[in-house]
């Protein structure tokens, strides 16, 4: 059995998921997919999607520190999951 915090495939584990409640009812999103779930749901331009991601990524620009990459990705997930979402712990195995 998995648990939080263990490393598979190189990624690290979450039993964490965000419940979504009233228009987002029935919808589940694993703590690792929550940033780029967010992020799609904010921007659905093709265009502005790629700028920000040459930005915090440093694929073309580099402007942001990694410091700053991970307090925006903080920042925006208690965002975007402070509304119709509820912060739970599941069974890992459950939610592949």
């Amino acid at each position: 059995m998995l648990s939080d915090g263990d490393a598979v495939g190189g990624y690290e584990v979450s039993k964490v998921i965000y419940k979504g409640i009233g228009p987002e009812s029935g919808k589940k999103v694993k703590k690792e997919d929550a940033f780029m779930y967010a992020m799609e749901r904010c921007t659905t331009d093709p265009v502005d999607m790629q700028e920000f991601c040459d930005y915090f990524t440093g694929v073309q620009y580099g402007k942001a520190t990694p410091e700053e990459l991970a307090e925006f990705r903080t920042d925006l997930v208690e965002w975007f999951y402070s509304g119709n979402w509820i912060k739970e712990e599941e069974d890992a195995e459950k939610l592949c």
